[in-house]
This record gives C-alpha cells, sequence and structure tokens, in this order.
C-alpha cells in the first residue's frame, strides 16, 4: 500500500508537473510566442496558426503518449512519463481552448463593423449600377427616338 493519501500525492505531482511545464516551456516557446513549436507544427501539418490549428497539433503531440499508455500495462517502463506529458498537455490545451474563445469573440466584435461596411459598400454599387442602368435607358430611349423618327 502507498506510504501517502492520495491527496498528498496528487498535490505532490503537481508540484512536478509545474517543474515539468517550465521545463518544457523553455524547450518549446520562441521569444514571446510562448505558442512557437505548436504554431509551427500546425503550419506544417496543414492547419492554421489560430487556437484551433495549434491545438489540432496539440492533440497529436497527446496521441503518441495515450498510444503509448494503451500498449503498456501500469507497470510499463515509461508509463509515468507519459502520464504526467498527457497532464501537461491537457493543461496547455485548456489555455488554447481560452485562446479560442478570446478569437472567437474578436471575430464576433468585428463582424458588425465589417457587415455595416459591406452592407454600405454593397448599397454603394446597387446605386452606381442603378444610375448606370438609368444612363443606358436614356441613351437607348434616344437611339429609339432617333431611329423612330428616320422611318
Amino acid at each position: 500500500m502507498c506510504s501517502k493519501h492520495m491527496s498528498e500525492f496528487v498535490c505532490q505531482q503537481l508540484d512536478e508537473l509545474e517543474a515539468l511545464f517550465k521545463k518544457k516551456h523553455e524547450q518549446y516557446s520562441s521569444g514571446a510566442d510562448e505558442l512557437a513549436n505548436f504554431r509551427r507544427g500546425a503550419l506544417l501539418n496543414g492547419h492554421g496558426d489560430d487556437a484551433e490549428g495549434m491545438f489540432e497539433e496539440l492533440k497529436a503531440y497527446m496521441a503518441k503518449h495515450i498510444a503509448f499508455v494503451y500498449t503498456h500495462d501500469i507497470h510499463g517502463d515509461k508509463i509515468a512519463e507519459s502520464l504526467k506529458d498527457i497532464a501537461v498537455y491537457s493543461l496547455i490545451g485548456l489555455y488554447m481552448a481560452e485562446l479560442a474563445k478570446a478569437e472567437d469573440e474578436e471575430t464576433y466584435s468585428l463582424g458588425p463593423c465589417l457587415d455595416s461596411a459591406l452592407i454600405a459598400a454593397a448599397n454603394k454599387s446597387i446605386k452606381a449600377f442603378r444610375n448606370l442602368q438609368n444612363e443606358l435607358n436614356s441613351g437607348n430611349s434616344v437611339q429609339k427616338s432617333n431611329e423612330d423618327a428616320e422611318k
């Protein structure tokens, strides 16, 4: 039986996960872009470099660890390492989910402005088309009158 209670063990693991996250963060971030590795991977694999694209890349990173856990028993070599990596990727995924919400809100907040601009531009184009159509109709009427007068 484990000498520690589960809550003590989990708290200790959370401390270790923090250290693991910091180590991986140093390895994978690039200057101001904390998600540089995910961003590059997403672009290389045909995804966008937004939160959704990076999340797809994160799932691919996690998949190798999940596959490892599924193919090894609880006593398997490096099971603990893969479980910890999955936990860290899960936390990064939570961050990406928050980024996606912020990106969606930003897109939505631009939406009405863009919609208004598009509507105004469409109305201007329609008005210009109607004016041109009126001029053509006037020209056609004059031409028809001249043709009728010649007959």
